[in-house]
């Protein structure tokens, strides 16, 4: 039996706590984690889990990041900053935290939530599967990926039904404030962000908010990124944020999700396995709970 990396086995285990409704979504139980014996295991497992990621990163003995051809790596910059005392050891444990996570286990979401879509939607399988074929594009070959425009506008409706992480209640107001000029938001309440609720509203985007039609974006590439910038900057689509605190990764993990879905339509059809009940993950990481898939070669 292969050895079970540490740093991944807490994670697997952390996933058990983190991903349940009401801890993603009351952080205001840390304060009576004393009496709920799962918050306070979750407090521990997130300890043990920063502590292994900053073993590994920070100070795992023999780890070299300082070279040519690492020098502008983020592990190296982070360390750095580290070392020299622009981040303290609470900042660059926290930011590490968040770029392991984000960085891995929300493209995995994202493309758990794709496979699931088209394989409840054949037909718009198909129409992926004609646009590729119809450039004549080899598996092997580098496309412009602006020649697929339906591959991009898939992506993208995946992304606004089911972003990765639907809701995150993760900061607290610093000073008494007015949202809107209408409600009152106390110095200390905790707040958050719910991008289901935002990329589903139907006043931005019409009565079928709720269905899966990536014709929504447009047909040519142009289109589509007019279509994109103008969502986020509306606030409209907040899969990745926006603004300063836009996610770093939203390039490469919509790269991620274009080359995934160019190699596997080209390879395979896929649908839902018939004895799998369709259910939810209820709140926090949304991606339907334990996908079952029939793939067909081609």
């Amino acid at each position: 039996m292969a050895h079970e990396v540490p740093l991944h086995a807490t994670q697997l285990t952390l996933k058990r706590y983190l991903f349940r409704p009401i801890y993603m979504s009351f952080p205001a139980l840390d304060r009576l984690a004393s009496v709920i014996p799962s918050r306070a295991k979750a407090r521990r497992l997130i300890r043990q889990f920063s502590d292994l990621l900053q073993a590994e990163i920070l100070t795992s003995p023999g780890r070299k990041f300082e070279n040519r051809e690492n020098m502008n790596c983020l592990g190296d910059r982070l360390r750095s900053a580290w070392r020299d005392g622009t981040l303290n050891t609470k900042q660059v444990r926290d930011n590490l935290n968040v770029l392991y996570v984000a960085g891995q286990e929300n493209p995995q979401l994202l493309m758990v939530s794709s496979l699931y879509l088209l394989g409840k939607h054949p037909e718009i399988q198909e129409k992926l599967r004609q646009e590729i074929e119809g450039l004549g594009i080899s598996k092997s070959s580098t496309p412009d990926w602006r020649s697929l425009p339906y591959l991009t506008a898939t992506i993208l409706e995946c992304l606004r039904l089911l972003p990765p992480i639907s809701q995150l209640i993760n900061r607290r107001v610093a000073e008494p404030a007015w949202l809107g000029g209408l409600i009152h938001i106390p110095r200390g309440t905790y707040i958050g962000y719910n991008s289901y609720a935002t990329n589903r509203d139907p006043d931005s985007w019409g009565p079928d908010a709720d269905e899966f039609r990536p014709e929504r974006w447009g047909a040519t590439d142009e289109q589509i990124s007019m279509m994109y910038r103008s969502a986020k900057a509306r606030a409209e689509f907040i899969s990745f944020h926006g603004g300063s605190r836009a996610c770093l990764g939203e390039k490469f993990a919509l790269l991620q999700m274009r080359v995934t879905l160019f190699v596997l339509i080209q390879a395979f059809r896929w649908e839902l396995d018939p004895e799998w009940k369709i259910q939810m993950t209820p709140a926090g990481p949304l991606h339907p709970r334990g996908v079952r898939l029939v793939f067909t070669k081609l």
